[in-house]
């Protein structure tokens, strides 16, 4: 009768916690991208660096990019890793010239199938991107070692930057999750 006792608080229990699970939200790719561009904004202007008159026309330094509709060839090192047909809706913001390894991609992938493989794709950016770095501007190299890959539903990021953190903060609040 214990025994029985035990599997039913249990089973209540496990039950709980999955109902009370939140799934992640079906957000606009360009919202979650609008609120982690704003986080970095906000850190910028925190730092005194910039004032918000000179961050109207965009981050400094930085190019916006739509993964589906530009050339990726401009934005990530091997357009090949990623397959356009998996994915839902994308941005990059990377840096203007080569001389910063600062690079932002929030993506929804077109279905739970196609996660893992654009999970993949952007195991394989930082792989590039360590490489890339590893004798040229070694400093740049480190914040590509403390690059972010986070996975949400459908949702991925990859954040590099020199808190990238704030980054996922700010994803995770777009999507509901904090």
């Amino acid at each position: 009768m214990k025994r029985i006792a035990v599997l039913v608080v249990a089973l209540a229990l496990v039950l709980g916690v999955t109902a009370c699970a939140k799934p992640t939200a079906d957000v606009p790719v360009a919202d979650v991208f609008t609120a982690v561009k704003e986080a970095i904004k906000a850190a910028v202007l925190a730092e005194g660096t910039f004032t918000e008159e000179d961050l109207q026309e965009g981050l400094p330094g930085l190019m916006e990019g739509n993964l589906l509709e530009d050339d990726l060839m401009f934005y990530i090192s091997d357009p090949e890793l990623f397959n356009k047909e998996l994915i839902a809706e994308g941005y990059i913001l990377a840096p203007m010239f080569n001389i910063m390894s600062d690079e932002i991609i929030v993506l929804k992938a077109k279905d739970k199938a196609a996660v893992k493989d654009l999970q993949a794709a952007l195991e394989k950016e930082k792989e590039n991107r360590l490489k890339q770095w590893e004798d040229y501007l070694p400093n740049q190299r480190v914040k590509v070692e403390n690059t972010v890959i986070k996975v949400e539903g459908q949702y991925l990021l990859y954040a590099t930057w020199e808190d990238p953190e704030l980054i996922a903060e700010a994803f995770d609040q777009a999507l509901g999750n904090k």
